[in-house]
Parts: C-alpha cells; structure tokens; sequence
C-alpha cells in the first residue's frame, strides 16, 4: 500500500504513484483502504508523511511514461491533503 510506503520512506516514486491514484480515488477512500489494512490508528501519520517531501526531493526522477511535473504533483498532494483535513 502506497500510504504505509509514504510514511516508512517517501521516494519520488511513491509520491508520483499517489499523485496518479488520486486521479482515480479520493484521499478519504485511501485513508479508508489504509485503516482496513493497517488497524494502527496512524492516518495523522499518514497526513503528515504526504507533505513531507524534503527526502523525495533528493532522489533522481523515476524514468516515466507520461512526463508530469514534480512541483506540480507536490502542490497537487498538499492541496488534496489540506482539502481533505
């Protein structure tokens, strides 16, 4: 599950599989489907973790598909999160 990957170590790669699957379902299905899986009560965790971009902006972008830009898919996370809390 990308939400616990998001929160253990939060690569470049995690963060633009999230930013594509927020294209399909909405961050509250995703905290749904984490909090099934995972019972630990840590979906603040999980908030936090998904702004939290200082490691993942070291890392080498992942060779992609469709070329999307990284300030883009960051801005476009923060603001799903803020909208979602």
């Amino acid at each position: 599950m990308k939400l616990s990957a998001i929160t253990n170590r939060g690569t470049k790669k995690d963060f633009i599989d999230i930013f594509y699957l927020l294209k399909k379902y909405s961050l509250t299905e995703m905290l749904g489907f984490y909090s099934k899986k995972y019972d630990d009560g840590n979906e603040y965790l999980v908030l936090k973790s998904l702004t939290y971009f200082d490691d993942a902006d070291t890392n080498e972008e992942p060779e992609m598909l469709i070329k999307t830009d990284w300030n883009h898919i960051k801005s476009f996370i923060t603001e799903t999160v803020k909208k979602t809390t």
